[in-house]
């Protein structure tokens, strides 16, 4: 689905409440202006959290499983949860990160807090939101409104909210979805005010590699030469704008093939160069903007298709794209 409410209601059953700085409810505030308000994120705020499955699809009984627990800290655009297993996702209003402290990566991927994108969640509230209050409830001894929503042009998920009466965090978000498996995320605890000064920073390893989301671990050097002998062998650019590195091949399937993602790095926060390679499949001179700060250039190499990506000019993307071999 487009970005929207439902994306920003799933990523805070999975990462975290979402708030606003404390303020008495209105009496005439209606159940969408408690959801819209909830969706801000000028709060300051710490807590344990759990996720546990309610039902299995077809609406039976889910398997008896301990939660899964996690930590939230937030202060304003500010978000740090860090998961049991080890795992954090930090976001700082311009780059959300998950670090995988086992193969010591980052992930990162565009902030969920920045201002353009909750104004736009927002709006989507607005639009397409159907909410009932369907009563009131005591969370993680907090009290709280509770609302029923759904998407009035889609059959997506449903979701029954939490929304403390205080704050406007959400303190408890269910969701069921349409095969009947509800999901439910709630504090244990919840402290309002500032979490300690350094939860607010996420501090890494010097030797971490950084990686845009979805790529996951990557994969030895002897390995990617191997899988690249299908077409030719490993096409690597003879220019990279300045201060870009190689960081390591990456994995990936697409219309069920096997393709190579090599990853250069920049020096700039959240700046990476992602070269695709693989079968020939008909994407060659495909040229895309697909936001304010990604290009997209793809052309026939000899036996490969390769696409690159990354947050370069129209003239620095053809340079990069001229340099590979053919």
């Amino acid at each position: 689905m487009r970005q929207g409410w439902q994306t920003l209601l799933l990523a805070g059953s999975l990462a975290g409440a979402w708030g606003l700085s404390p303020a008495a409810p209105a009496l005439a505030e209606s159940p969408l202006d408690i959801l819209v308000r909830s969706v801000d994120p000028n709060a300051a705020y710490s807590g344990d959290q759990e996720t546990r499955q309610l039902q299995a699809p077809g609406g039976q009984p889910a398997p008896a499983r301990p939660p899964l627990r996690q930590k939230v800290y937030r202060k304003g655009s500010v978000l740090r949860i860090e998961f049991q297993r080890g795992p954090v996702l930090f976001d700082d209003g311009k780059v959300q990160r998950r670090y995988l402290p086992g193969p010591r990566i980052v992930e990162t991927s565009p902030s969920q807090l920045a201002s353009p994108v909750i104004a736009q969640q927002q709006r989507a509230l607005r639009r397409r939101a159907v909410a009932e209050q369907v009563g009131t409830d005591t969370i993680a001894g907090r009290p709280a409104t509770v609302i029923q929503m759904k998407d009035v042009r889609s059959k997506l998920p449903s979701r029954k909210v939490w929304v403390d009466r205080e704050t406007y965090v959400q303190l408890r978000q269910d969701i069921t979805f349409p095969n009947g498996r509800t999901v439910s995320t709630y504090f244990t605890s919840f402290t309002p005010g500032d979490p300690p000064a350094a939860k607010l920073v996420l501090d890494l390893p010097a030797d971490v590699r950084e990686v845009p989301k979805g790529l996951g671990r990557p994969i030895p050097p002897l390995r990617a030469a191997v899988l690249a002998r299908a077409w030719g062998g490993l096409l690597v650019p003879k220019y990279l704008p300045e201060g870009y590195a190689f960081k390591g091949y990456f994995l990936s399937r697409f219309k069920g093939q096997d393709f190579l993602v090599a990853l250069y790095q920049g020096q700039a926060q959240g700046s990476t160069l992602s070269v695709f390679q693989g079968p020939v499949m008909g994407m060659a001179g495909a040229e895309r903007v697909p936001n304010n700060q990604l290009r997209v250039r793809s052309a026939r190499k000899g036996n490969a298709d390769v696409t690159v990506v990354a947050p370069l000019s129209d003239d620095e993307m053809k340079r990069v794209m001229d340099s590979i071999p053919d």
